[in-house]
């Protein structure tokens, strides 16, 4: 011991002390050289010559190395002698993460290997600083946000190869002197796979980092010697891993990790670098363990900063929800909503600027007498008609009325109503500088831009008044004011001049009158969306009284609103005729948009309600055009292709279904972005095309997405989301997974059940199908009824013949054959084959008769033997 010491004395003398994390082997090296005089021989890690001592941490050091072969310097991490096992299996797993992984904003791997008892990972050597010091300096939260969309980037492509990251901070991200950034250490990172979200989350247990509360209990898991590290785990039963101040309350809690929790750290982190200031506290562990108890999540850290735009501070909120299914569905739609804010702030001061260019070179600026240039107030107040009082009203009638849902739901309400207003405000200026800055639009082109703004105008702030005057038990209104808001008519209807003009044409009656039956008209809209719909048509049927003295195109309008009030009514026979009525006046008078209006309820009646698949596809034929020409809407054309798609579901040309379903997908999502509310509809309709084709994995992700859409944008307690489990719950049925087909049938149902007013021919999907099931699995006594309260449903709806009551009567028959019951299964079967020889013939009808003919004939010759 006392040579060991003077040994060491004497090379602290020659300027040589032991280097902090320096292992025993080289420090003798180093001694061995220095006493002797022998030239140090370079230490080798595998092939790389070592360079010295980068840095060190819990679970190993990283030194810099050069790569002879390669002629390049990389960063080499690596396991201290004698560390526990599983850092190596930990090192190891980082590696293989790692390895999976090709991305700009992701730090490479170039190999992996063992050097005696040391695993080490050669990786990427990046000269720069993390976010955690890049973020000391003050900073704007267009850089802010610039710098954490990169590293978004890196975590979204990790999601998309199955793994989470678990620890992701600023100091877990480096910004090179490029300005790129990259996402480091995955080394608590592991793979994922598909969960059941209705299921209860699985109990994580991973490496033991930091632990709240009592003490972890239990043994260390083995390995075995199979499979992957990633999907190892590593330790103590309920342990948590990762760094408190960004950890996810389920990850406090010892519940599953998954990408969601990367999200919440992301946004810890985001709301970090916008505001100087973590968006809990310097402590926020009673915060998170209050969330994870199922608490509401309190006020956040908020320094009120003026320069942090509202709409960002929304999104990173979301992000930040105790509740995972609150969240944004996945981190790619964050990043999506993130990009949409930065790129629209920007194009806001871009177009600011070309509009100053353009005014200067006009002569529109203010002079020096104080002339003010002539679109400077042509939005009047329009941005703020979503003032802050009506926000408060809006949100106090919601959060009240939303049984578990309206917390979600006002913050969808809220964001659209902010956009749109802001929107129709842009247009109003644009409208003007149009005519008045760019001279390339004449007068009376701005008087009909500004009367179809006004219009929009009128909508909004009636939407509005209805949300804020709610009754704080209303729940229609909390059901239906996401649906309401995005029922509002689309800015781009004001700037096309050349329908404008063809409407101005036709519009010989008086101003007054027309702004009055279309202000009504709007109220009949908004009573509709709500559900309200003998309100509804009480207001159509007064402005019949104006009919006579109006013109074909406003004739039309009303015509469309009391067909669909019909058809919602369920009278789908004089649904048709109006709807038929509304179409051929409209396109008389050269109205496309109305056409369109009136045509795409008319399909779904003709094509879906009246069983007519046929008829609605030539119906098809002449709508498509009309959504191809210019001018025409994003949502007008995704809103076709949807109902075609659907009727061709029912025609069973389920591939062609699937063709204009995934178009239509494709079309609202470049328009909207990925998780927008519209996006659920098709992308449901396209996941039972899928099923019905055996694509049951593709059926299930666009099942869930449309279902991770609904409760993103609505809440997870939304009567809405009752169509997604149903869907759902059908691909599971088809994949023969009838235990998590039930969880969510009997989700759905108990939703609907809570529900004032459930939808009947949602009551009827429901529990047709779970009857079925259950018959399935010979639970007679609760199928039985399920399917005999299904085909009532079905006959509400539809009516008698319907071969929706016809499916239903056989799924009902079939259960009474096998519960020998056999002479009222014939009495239902033979009605069954009835209605379906009353429909016209297709490929998908004659494969359900020939098997109801069997059915039919067992039960016949089963009756037979009874008899005798």
């Amino acid at each position: 011991m006392a040579e060991n010491i003077q040994i060491e004395d004497a090379l602290a003398r020659l300027g040589h002390a032991r280097a902090e994390g320096e292992p025993d082997d080289e420090y003798k090296r180093d001694i061995k050289a220095r006493i002797f005089g022998s030239p140090r021989p370079p230490r080798r890690i595998g092939r790389f010559i070592d360079l010295g001592l980068l840095g060190h941490g819990a679970m190993g050091t990283v030194r810099r190395a050069y790569d002879e072969r390669l002629a390049r310097e990389v960063a080499i991490k690596l396991v201290r002698h004698g560390s526990a096992p599983r850092h190596h299996d930990r090192l190891l797993r980082e590696a293989q993460a790692l390895a999976q992984l090709s991305h700009p904003n992701v730090v490479q791997i170039y190999e992996v290997g063992e050097l005696a008892s040391e695993v080490f990972i050669a990786m990427e050597l990046i000269e720069g600083v993390t976010l955690h010091e890049w973020q000391h300096e003050p900073r704007s939260w267009r850089e802010c946000l610039e710098v954490y969309l990169q590293a978004g980037r890196g975590l979204a492509a990790a999601h998309a190869t199955g793994l989470v990251h678990r620890d992701f901070k600023p100091t877990n991200c480096i910004r090179d002197e490029k300005g790129r950034v990259r996402v480091l250490d995955f080394g608590l990172a592991r793979a994922v796979g598909f969960v059941d979200p209705s299921g209860p989350p699985p109990r994580d247990s991973e490496d033991l980092v930091t632990t709240v509360g009592a003490s972890a209990g239990g043994s260390t898991a083995s390995h075995g010697s199979s499979g992957s590290l990633l999907q190892a785990q590593l330790t103590e039963r309920n342990a948590i891993v990762g760094t408190i101040a960004y950890m996810a309350p389920e990850q406090l809690g010892g519940r599953r990790v998954d990408a969601k929790s990367d999200q919440f750290s992301f946004c810890v982190a985001l709301y970090e670098a916008l505001y100087g200031l973590l968006p809990f506290s310097r402590d926020p562990r009673p915060v998170l363990m209050a969330m994870m108890g199922g608490h509401d999540q309190p006020p956040l850290v908020d320094p009120s900063s003026p320069k942090v735009p509202r709409a960002l501070r929304r999104a990173v909120v979301r992000g930040l929800s105790g509740n995972p299914d609150a969240r944004w569905p996945s981190m790619s739609a964050l990043l999506e909503e993130l990009e949409r804010l930065g790129k629209r702030r920007s194009m806001t001061w871009a177009s600011a600027g070309v509009a100053s260019v353009l005014l200067m070179a006009g002569g529109w600026l203010a002079s020096s007498s104080g002339e003010r240039a002539p679109c400077r107030d042509a939005a009047g107040d329009t941005a703020e008609l979503w003032s802050d009082e009506r926000r408060a009203r809006v949100e106090h009638a919601l959060l009240l009325a939303g049984r578990g849902y309206g917390e979600q739901t006002w913050a969808t309400v809220d964001e659209a109503i902010e956009h749109y207003a802001r929107g129709l405000a842009d247009q109003y200026v644009e409208a003007c500088e149009a005519t008045k800055v760019r001279s390339e639009e004449a007068l009376p082109d701005l008087e009909l831009r500004n009367a179809c703004l006004d219009r929009q105008r009128g909508e909004l702030e009636g939407t509005i008044a209805t949300l804020a005057d709610a009754d704080d038990a209303d729940d229609a209104v909390a059901q239906r004011a996401v649906d309401l808001v995005a029922a509002l008519r689309l800015h781009e209807e004001c700037a096309d001049l050349d329908a404008l003009r063809r409407a101005a044409e036709h519009e010989d009656s008086d101003a007054g009158m027309v702004a009055q039956v279309r202000e009504r008209l709007g109220a009949a809209r908004r009573s509709r969306v709500l559900g309200r719909y003998e309100d509804g048509l009480r207001i159509v049927e007064e402005l019949s009284q104006f009919v006579p003295d109006l013109d074909g195109s406003l004739l039309a309008e009303i015509q469309v609103e009391e067909g669909t009030l019909r058809a919602d009514l369920y009278e789908h026979q004089r649904a048709a005729e109006l709807l038929t009525h509304a179409f051929q006046d409209a396109l008389r008078n050269r109205a496309n948009e109305i056409a369109v209006d009136a045509v795409v309820p008319l399909i779904y009646v003709v094509g879906i309600e009246q069983a007519r698949p046929e008829e609605a596809l030539t119906l098809g034929l002449m709508a498509e055009p009309l959504v191809e020409q210019e001018g025409a809407t994003a949502r007008a054309r995704a809103e076709v292709l949807t109902v075609l798609g659907q009727v061709l579901i029912t025609r069973g040309d389920h591939d062609a279904a699937q063709r204009k379903l995934e178009d239509a997908v494709d079309i609202l999502g470049d328009a909207y972005g990925r998780d927008h509310i519209l996006l659920a509809r098709p992308l449901d309709s396209l996941a039972t095309a899928l099923r019905e084709q055996g694509a049951l994995q593709a059926a299930g992700g666009a099942s869930q997405r449309a279902l991770d859409i609904r409760i993103g944008r609505l809440g997870k307690n939304h009567p809405d989301v009752i169509h997604q489990h149903i869907n759902l719950g059908a691909v599971f049925q088809s994949s023969e997974d009838d235990e998590r087909a039930l969880l969510h049938y009997r989700y759905a149902l108990d939703l609907l059940r809570s529900t004032d007013a459930p939808a009947r021919d949602v009551l009827a999907h429901v529990r047709t199908n779970l009857g079925a099931l259950l018959a399935k699995h010979q639970q007679w006594e609760e199928a039985e009824p399920m399917l005999r309260l299904g085909i009532e449903d079905w006959v509400a709806v539809n009516g008698p013949r319907h071969p929706r009551v016809a499916k239903a009567r056989l799924g009902l028959g079939r259960l009474l054959h096998r519960r020998g019951r056999d002479d009222e299964a014939v009495g239902e079967l033979e009605l069954a084959l009835e209605i379906f020889e009353e429909q016209r013939p297709t490929p998908e009808l004659a494969r359900i008769m020939d098997s109801a003919r069997e059915s039919l004939d067992e039960a016949r010759r089963a009756e037979g033997s009874t008899d005798q």
